[in-house]
């Protein structure tokens, strides 16, 4: 990282610097696999929330509270046929609307279009286990593939202005945007003038306009994002879930117990340590209040 500049006077940049990689669906489909993809021109292959399937792993007679509930999750696409591959972001929730309770299970991927998920049962009585299908592969492969053909989503320009000379220049956060396309050979510094977040315009081309030159900033409108129209229709129409669910029934304990019972210790006690690595989920809804695993505590 370059020092910081003295106040008033933005510097040049010319150098690299590493860009943060972010990995926002990790465990699912990584980045490298889905640039490997094509873009989705047709709905036949993608997820069906109407089509695909849940049931419990195997029958289990008696479900306690605390126990884990196993199901197995298979898709099917919108032809009807079975998906041969993984990579849909999936959620499953044990709920009852009747008592404002819900709590969240974890998914995991077998790569070829089954999944297994559990979910505590974290309370008795009647319930009923909900899959949703939050974004299918394509829709991720989309993701990531704009995000590798795109510096940006918007753009945001800075002016530089000295006398009757002016000149627009495009920024961004990272100086590696400039190597990946932005076609600027020099860079301004505005680190300073953004409050101290790293901030870089490139450099006027007009060698009489100075980075102190800069003036004002604004941000572009209607860029055309490289999407098929089907990959446009998965991300705006936003998570659905399987049109089947489970029903089961869950006995209280054996001390007699309707719900988990959490720590007596008080949230505000004990060692700090053990919120970096709680357990999921770190809680759940009962008649509508939050009930932390960890420690006694509960928020309406």
């Amino acid at each position: 990282m370059a020092n910081e500049p003295e106040m008033g006077v933005p510097e040049v940049h010319s150098g690299k610097e590493s860009m943060v990689i972010l990995e926002p669906y990790a465990g699912l489909l990584t980045e490298v696999n889905a640039l490997q993809c094509s873009p989705c021109t047709s709905m036949d292959g993608v997820s069906d929330a109407t089509r695909s399937t849940v049931d419990l792993k195997y029958d289990k007679r008696v479900i306690n509270v605390g126990d884990m509930i196993p199901l197995m999750i298979t898709t099917r696409d919108y032809a009807g046929n079975f998906k041969r591959v993984g990579g849909d972001f999936l959620k499953i929730f044990l709920c009852n609307d009747h008592m404002r309770s819900a709590i969240r299970g974890r998914v995991i991927d077998h790569g070829n279009g089954t999944y297994t998920a559990e979910v505590e049962a974290a309370w008795s009585g009647k319930s009923e286990v909900i899959v949703t299908l939050s974004y299918p592969r394509e829709a991720i492969t989309a993701m990531y593939r704009t995000r590798k053909e795109m510096v940006s989503l918007e753009y945001i320009y800075a002016g530089f202005q000295n006398g009757n000379m002016s000149e627009e220049t495009i920024c961004h956060p990272y100086l590696s945007a400039f190597e990946k396309g932005l076609n600027y050979s020099e860079v301004c510094n505005l680190t300073y003038e953004n409050s101290g977040m790293p901030w870089y315009c490139g450099k006027p081309r007009n060698i009489y306009l100075l980075c102190e030159d800069w003036y004002y900033s604004h941000v572009s409108q209607g860029l055309l994002i490289p999407l098929t129209e089907v990959e446009r229709e998965l991300l705006n129409r936003g998570p659905v879930n399987f049109t089947q669910s489970v029903k089961v029934f869950v006995q209280s304990d054996e001390s007699g117990g309707n719900t988990f019972q959490a720590s007596i210790r008080p949230c505000g006690n004990g060692n700090s340590r053990l919120s970096w690595s709680p357990p999921q989920p770190t809680g759940f809804v009962y008649n509508g209040e939050w009930r932390s695993r960890l420690c006694r505590c509960t928020l309406s």
